[in-house]
């Protein structure tokens, strides 16, 4: 399917804005509001674009992609697709969420409240401001934590052995470190035996947890006031307190709507298994229910079916739910809200347009790929090829060191080899023949390295500090029709929507009316 974002900027919701907003253009019966101009501006050139910088060319620009996207409604409304079932059921579902989301957030959440005293209990339950920052590595086995315990009581570096052993990926770029934590941030088993321990040091056991069995290191301890704790433990409060007011509204829509939970069928759907029913109950409702044939389509879990009725019913009351909440947010006429029906609209138009281009277009073949591909090879170039030479550090004082001595002509590939923790680099003086823009080590080094020259100051990246050097940069490839087909297809949907959108204006170019004074006016 062919995405068409750039018509998906210019949706809108509906046809009729607030009671004498400016009317700019008509399409058919279609309005753009001067309201409709602003949010494209806003969607195109981002949130700093301002409407009174723009000429009247470029207003007509941004009106052209508002026009395009009301002629594919038109067009789309013409063949009866807006009536299509697929469409229809598409939309049904992110209207439910947008409802519920403004239902929530007007209704439900705003009662979900922290007091200070609250704060004030779970600021002592959570260590009355102490943390603690450790590090850990992490291993599946008993033995195998042992057997580190003792490399390190040899000498072997804990960052080392992190790098090369532990099995918690979070905090291997983190030389094992989980940073500062508050009591109630650890698991239970770790607090309770390095809480009270002294710093710099080891435990001397490994601490099994559900997650395999930790060597702990306790580095350091620090204690936080209440304010400056105050909005972590407010969130995890706020998180709780909306646990206790979602249960409490959806008690009272369970009553309201009379919600009733089918057990039978269940226990029916988990005796038959291969042969579902489609046409039992499991919850119903004031004027609706939930068939199972509708559970199944919607749970969209691969354990929606299954013997566990608890697991089943779970999964059903959401549904069951969502369609609920929706109702009650309709009864609220909350599906007038701008928000709601502005994005209900986008996903519309981009539907739509879809089901248009399909119609309409289609894949292209192999032929037309091969041949456009061919007529323009200078477009499709692949990343340019960056070698550097690099030395990454834990530390940022000994990377700033290193950048002084590197500057002051200590020669790099020797410092590389003892100092860099990148253990593939080492041997090559800490050279890397070809930096990556899709590579998380280097990414980031990349796009410095892209704009600069020489020698780099100290960069923070995935796993440390980056002293790198930047030696040579070679023009990228020429691209392969193979590597570069998705982005093929994609020009070239693009370019056989723009022929018929282009059709399009001819052919409705009467119903076209763009009204160039109110078009100047949009401030």
């Amino acid at each position: 399917m062919v995405c068409l974002g750039c018509l998906a900027l210019a949706a809108v919701a509906g046809c009729a804005d607030e009671e004498g907003a400016d009317i700019v253009a008509h399409v058919g019966s279609l309005e753009i509001t001067a309201e409709d101009f602003r949010a494209a501006v806003e969607k195109i050139g981002g949130k700093e674009a301002a409407v009174a910088d723009l000429d009247y060319p470029e207003r007509l620009a941004v009106l052209d992609a508002l026009i395009a996207a009301r002629l594919l409604i038109l067009e789309a409304e013409k063949r009866g697709i807006d009536q299509n079932a697929d469409i229809v059921g598409q939309l049904l579902p992110l209207e439910r969420k947008l409802l519920k989301q403004a239902l929530y957030e007007r209704d439900v959440w705003p009662l979900a409240t922290v007091s200070d005293s609250a704060l004030q209990v779970s600021y002592a339950e959570s260590g009355s401001g102490e943390e603690l920052h450790v590090a850990h590595i992490l291993v599946r086995t008993g033995e195998e934590a042992e057997q580190i315990l003792g490399l390190l009581a040899a000498g072997t570096s804990f960052e080392e052995l992190v790098r090369e052993r532990s099995k918690h990926i979070d905090s291997v770029q983190m030389g094992g470190s989980m940073s500062f934590l508050r009591k109630t941030q650890l698991l239970p088993e770790i607090a309770d035996a390095v809480w009270a321990g002294p710093l710099g040091e080891l435990h001397p056991e490994p601490i099994r947890t559900r997650m395999g069995y930790h060597v702990v290191k306790l580095i350091e301890r620090r204690w936080r006031s209440l304010a400056e704790q105050s909005a972590a433990l407010t969130a995890r409060l706020q998180r709780l307190e909306k646990s206790r007011v979602d249960a409490l509204f959806k008690d009272r829509l369970r009553s309201d709507y009379e919600l009733t939970w089918h057990p039978q069928t269940a226990v029916n759907m988990a005796r038959l298994e291969d042969r579902i029913p489609g046409d039992g109950i499991l919850y119903s409702w004031l004027g609706g229910s939930l068939d199972v044939a509708t559970y199944v389509k919607r749970a969209q879990n691969p354990r929606a079916v299954s013997d566990d009725t608890a697991h089943t019913r779970s999964l059903a009351e959401g549904l069951a739910f969502d369609v609920v909440i929706a109702i009650e947010a309709r009864k609220r006429r909350y599906d007038q809200l701008d928000e709601v029906r502005n994005k209900l609209g986008q996903l519309r138009l981009q539907l739509l347009s879809d089901a248009l281009f399909e119609a309409e277009i289609g894949d292209p073949t192999a032929a037309e790929m091969s041949d456009f591909h061919r007529a323009n090879q200078d477009t499709y170039i692949g990343d340019r090829r960056i070698t550097i030479r690099e030395i990454l550090v834990d530390d940022q004082a000994l990377a700033d060191s290193l950048f002084d001595r590197i500057s002051a002509g200590e020669e790099m590939s020797e410092l590389a080899r003892r100092y860099t923790v990148r253990t593939d680099l080492r041997k090559t003086g800490g050279l890397w023949e070809e930096v990556a823009r899709s590579d998380p080590r280097g990414s980031k080094i990349y796009r410095i390295a892209l704009d600069s020259e020489g020698l780099q100051k100290p960069l923070k990246v995935p796993g440390g500090y980056s002293v790198f050097e930047v030696l040579e940069k070679h023009p990228g490839l020429r691209l392969s029709l193979e590597e570069v087909e998705e982005q093929l297809k994609e020009d070239l949907a693009t370019l056989a929507m723009d022929r018929f959108i282009g059709d399009l204006r001819k052919r409705h170019a009467q119903r076209i009316r763009i009204h160039e004074e109110a078009l100047r006016r949009v401030e």
